[in-house]
Protein backbone atom coordinates (compact mmCIF):
# COMPACT_ATOMS: atom_id res chain seq x y z
CA UNK A 1 0.00 0.00 0.00
CA UNK A 2 1.41 3.53 -0.78
CA UNK A 3 -0.06 7.25 -1.38
CA UNK A 4 1.50 9.27 -3.95
CA UNK A 5 1.26 13.05 -4.55
CA UNK A 6 1.08 13.03 -8.51
CA UNK A 7 0.32 16.74 -8.83
CA UNK A 8 -1.43 16.25 -12.37
CA UNK A 9 -2.50 13.18 -14.03
CA UNK A 10 -3.93 15.64 -17.18
CA UNK A 11 -0.12 14.77 -18.39
CA UNK A 12 -0.24 12.24 -21.96
CA UNK A 13 0.95 9.02 -20.67
CA UNK A 14 1.02 9.77 -16.47
CA UNK A 15 -1.37 6.63 -15.93
CA UNK A 16 1.12 4.41 -17.86
CA UNK A 17 3.69 6.20 -15.60
CA UNK A 18 1.62 5.48 -12.61
CA UNK A 19 0.87 1.82 -13.15
CA UNK A 20 4.47 1.10 -14.47
CA UNK A 21 5.45 1.93 -10.89
CA UNK A 22 2.83 -0.16 -9.18
CA UNK A 23 4.19 -2.85 -11.05
CA UNK A 24 7.79 -2.06 -9.93
CA UNK A 25 7.25 -1.47 -6.04
CA UNK A 26 4.47 -4.66 -6.16
CA UNK A 27 1.64 -2.18 -5.24
CA UNK A 28 -1.74 -3.94 -4.12
CA UNK A 29 -3.37 -0.34 -3.25
CA UNK A 30 -2.12 3.20 -3.88
CA UNK A 31 -3.58 6.31 -3.04
CA UNK A 32 -3.30 9.18 -5.72
CA UNK A 33 -3.09 12.95 -4.70
CA UNK A 34 -3.78 15.80 -7.20
CA UNK A 35 -4.90 13.70 -10.45
CA UNK A 36 -7.10 16.94 -10.80
CA UNK A 37 -9.60 14.93 -13.14
CA UNK A 38 -12.84 15.69 -13.08
CA UNK A 39 -16.22 13.72 -11.82
CA UNK A 40 -15.77 10.18 -10.54
CA UNK A 41 -14.80 7.16 -13.29
CA UNK A 42 -12.96 3.96 -13.35
CA UNK A 43 -10.25 2.69 -15.79
CA UNK A 44 -9.68 -0.91 -16.15
CA UNK A 45 -5.82 -1.60 -17.17
CA UNK A 46 -4.82 -5.21 -17.34
CA UNK A 47 -2.86 -5.18 -14.30
CA UNK A 48 -4.87 -2.63 -12.73
CA UNK A 49 -7.51 -0.42 -12.09
CA UNK A 50 -8.21 3.28 -11.34
CA UNK A 51 -10.72 4.70 -9.67
CA UNK A 52 -11.38 8.36 -9.54
CA UNK A 53 -13.39 10.86 -7.92
CA UNK A 54 -12.76 14.98 -8.39
CA UNK A 55 -14.69 18.46 -9.14
CA UNK A 56 -17.43 18.57 -11.11
CA UNK A 57 -16.24 22.18 -12.34
CA UNK A 58 -12.62 22.49 -12.11
CA UNK A 59 -9.28 20.85 -13.37
CA UNK A 60 -6.06 21.73 -13.98
CA UNK A 61 -3.07 23.65 -11.56
CA UNK A 62 -4.49 25.46 -8.87
CA UNK A 63 -3.86 29.16 -9.08
CA UNK A 64 -1.49 30.79 -6.16
CA UNK A 65 -2.79 32.99 -3.55
CA UNK A 66 -2.17 36.87 -3.91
Amino acid sequence: MAAWNVRTMLIPGKIRQINKEMIKYKLDVTALQEIRWQRQGKIDKPDSIFLHSGSEEKTGQLKPYL
